[in-house]
């Protein structure tokens, strides 16, 4: 058998195990999607059985209409849930259906301790509603927990089944592969030796010399070509330590020359800046991967086209072409580098800022041999440039406005004759410009210390109403004319966290938030438990922000929108937020609408300590 047919065969046993593990993997993926599928739903329905009871207590607490249609609103989603399981198992339908059955219960013996409450009921009919509906509830969840159990097993033998099946096959159908590899291999292997002996023997000068033709595979074929091949060689007139002097030389020359243009090739082609070559006519021989992608152009479209087309370049500031560095390396014979404000046109017409030299190619005899061009892109280098000159006019403007204040409240206070009843508020101008500065500095250093790599958190159980309480205070002194309300309840649990950087966060999202409300606006900071996660929500009655905004609203030195009067800052406090917030694994995130004010949001997931 032909060598390149036991091949074939190596090659499509591979291809038929790949198609049969594919189509096992597709059948086992479309069973686990769909066992997946309803194990999510039972956990949906666990956690809103989980939720009823949230909404049932919460009503039982404060009887209010809101936390009432909250738990028909649930309930209706359990209905829903449970009617969506699609269950193939006996034992799990059995269990969905007391579910279902329950949930039923729950409903109506809520509703009838809703009746019995409005209609003034105090005999304890409520109370025997209540207790009856907690042990349905718990019977609820009980079955849900066991449900979702069985939809988990269902999943881990479903994919050990898979394993299994896949391991089968592959051992099946392994074996026969293993076979032909295994003879195709001595075949070859025996073959190529005899090849390589009688190599050996007519190398050594045995022109007479025959190798075995043995078999009618193709290195047979190839022994007797070699076998024609010798019996030719004997023609040659050439001695053989010539032939074997000229071999040697020839091979050493094609091995310098082939190390010497991978040299070349490799450090060009992989060079950070774009390199472009020409011969002594400006056309172009070389182009790397960089100069395609700032040129717009491929290597085998700009190959021999004169650079200039290729190579447009033309002055910022008047719009007149420039002159290429390839002509100017040609004309002169030096090394030309582009004055400042240098613009590539793209071949699509896009324009990007250059820099770039070029520099002769020369023979050894000093003929010009050609120009290569080095260049580079230079619009991140003009924007860093650009951000540095703003960020320090920024900063510079943000820290004279406060320190003006709080010099001026000074000077002020020291003048000789001053009424003392003017000192307090004089005084009070210096503290809050202080505290405006104390405020900027903390912003900056906070982003400095998450750029550098740093930000080390010191975390400690946090009773965190306490805080929210201080932080309160803290700016209804500064704002008086606003009205910071809170909704954070007494029986938050503590959380682990940075008590000064949670402050941090908490001052810069109620601190925007009294910039952007109107005066005599409310601000309100709320709390909510989601799961695992505490959510704590700042909200203001200002002017909102648009969808466009958003994108650019976590982003250092940022204001957005229009300006608005009297509003100042550096942009940097919801960055600082979001890096503090990242730090403590949780996320912030912001609801909003122009026109009606915006809600930031953050979390604190982490571990809880105790309740207070």
């Amino acid at each position: 058998m032909k060598i390149s047919t036991r091949l074939r065969l190596a090659v499509y046993i591979p291809i038929t195990i790949a198609v049969i593990i594919i189509i096992t993997l597709v059948l086992s993926y479309q069973e686990t999607a769909k066992i997946q599928k309803t194990g999510d739903t039972v956990r949906q329905i666990r956690s809103s059985i989980t939720e009823l009871n949230y909404n049932f207590f919460s009503y039982t607490l404060s009887h209010e209409e809101r936390t009432k249609q909250q738990f028909l609103t649930e309930d209706e989603k359990l209905t829903s849930l449970t009617a969506e399981a699609q269950l193939s198992n006996p034992d799990q339908q059995r269990l969905l259906d007391s579910i279902r059955e329950d949930s039923i219960t729950m409903k109506n013996l809520f509703l009838q301790m809703v009746y019995a409450y409005e209609d003034g009921d105090t005999g304890g009919v409520e109370y025997q509603l209540a207790g009856l509906l907690l042990s349905k509830s718990y019977q609820a969840d009980t079955d849900a927990s066991l449900l979702r159990t069985m939809v988990d097993d269902g999943i881990r033998v479903n994919g050990t089944r898979t394993f299994w099946l896949i391991f089968l096959v592959m051992l099946l159908v392994t074996l026969p592969l293993t076979v032909i590899l295994v003879r195709t291999r001595y075949t070859i292997t025996s073959s190529l030796s005899r090849l390589n002996k009688g190599a050996v023997v007519i190398g050594s000068g045995d022109l007479d010399f025959r190798i075995e033709e043995k078999g009618n595979d193709e290195i047979a074929d190839l022994s007797h070509a070699f076998n024609e091949m010798t019996a030719n060689l004997k023609t040659v007139t050439a001695s053989k330590s010539e032939l074997e002097r000229e071999i040697e030389e020839r091979k050493k020359a094609e091995e310098d020359l082939r190390q010497s243009e991978e040299r070349w090739a490799t450090t060009l082609a992989s060079i950070g800046d774009a390199v472009i070559a020409t011969d002594e006519y400006s056309r172009i021989t070389f182009m790397n991967a960089v100069a395609e992608e700032m040129t717009g152009w491929t290597f085998p479209e700009a190959s021999g086209k004169p650079s200039a087309e290729v190579f447009k370049i033309i002055n910022e500031e008047t719009r007149q072409v420039v002159e290429s560095p390839v002509t100017g390396v040609l004309r002169t014979g030096l090394i030309v580098g582009l004055a400042n404000h240098t613009i590539l046109v793209r071949k699509d017409g896009t324009e990007i800022p250059i820099d770039d030299s070029g520099a002769p190619i020369k023979y050894e005899d000093g003929t010009m041999r050609g120009v290569v061009l080095v260049f580079r892109d230079i619009t991140q280098r003009r924007k860093a440039d650009q951000i540095k000159d703003e960020f320090i006019g920024m900063v510079s403007h943000e820290l004279r406005t406060p320190l003006t204040v709080v010099t001026g409240a000074i000077h002020t206070a020291m003048l000789t004759g001053l009424p003392p009843e003017e000192l307090p508020s004089l005084l009070q101008e210096a503290a809050l410009g202080a505290a405006s500065l104390a405020n900027i500095l903390d912003n900056l250093l906070e982003l400095t210390r998450h750029q550098a790599k740093r930000l080390l958190l010191d975390t400690k159980p946090l009773y965190i109403k306490e805080v929210i309480d201080n932080i309160v205070e803290q700016l209804r002194e500064k704002s008086p004319v606003h009205r910071l309300m809170t909704d954070v309840p007494e029986q938050l649990p503590f959380v682990e966290a940075d008590r000064v950087r949670l402050e941090r966060v908490l001052h810069n999202l109620i601190d925007n938030a009294i910039k952007y409300s109107p005066q005599g606006g409310e601000v309100k900071i709320f709390t909510r438990q989601d799961g695992g996660s505490l959510i704590i929500g700042v909200s203001d009655q200002g002017i909102g922000i648009s969808l466009e905004d958003r994108t650019r609203l976590f982003q250092p030195f940022q204001r957005l929108g229009k300006p608005v009067h009297g509003i100042k800052g550096l942009g940097l406090g919801l960055v600082v937020c979001l890096r503090l917030v990242e730090a403590h694994h949780g996320r912030l995130w912001v609801e909003s609408e122009p026109g009606k004010g915006s809600t930031f949001y953050f979390t604190l997931p982490g571990k809880r300590v105790g309740n207070s």
